[in-house]
């Protein structure tokens, strides 16, 4: 599964919807689309963001 993949799903579980995640980040939805299908390169706020979703999704993922 490509990461844009994993981090869509991951946005999806944890708050239902990309606006919703969007909201809660105070996010652009219309950016946040852009940057998840490679339109347009994320900004530092964007990949703070998503590197904190990222980091629950590893943090959480069973080791070994």
């Amino acid at each position: 599964m490509s990461l844009k993949n994993t981090m869509r799903g991951e946005i999806i579980r944890r708050y239902g919807s990309q606006r919703a995640f969007c909201e809660a980040a105070k996010l652009s939805y219309t950016r946040l689309s852009r940057i998840l299908n490679g339109h347009i390169p994320a900004g530092e706020r964007e990949r703070a963001e998503l590197g904190k979703l990222l980091r629950c999704v590893y943090d959480e993922a069973p080791q070994g």
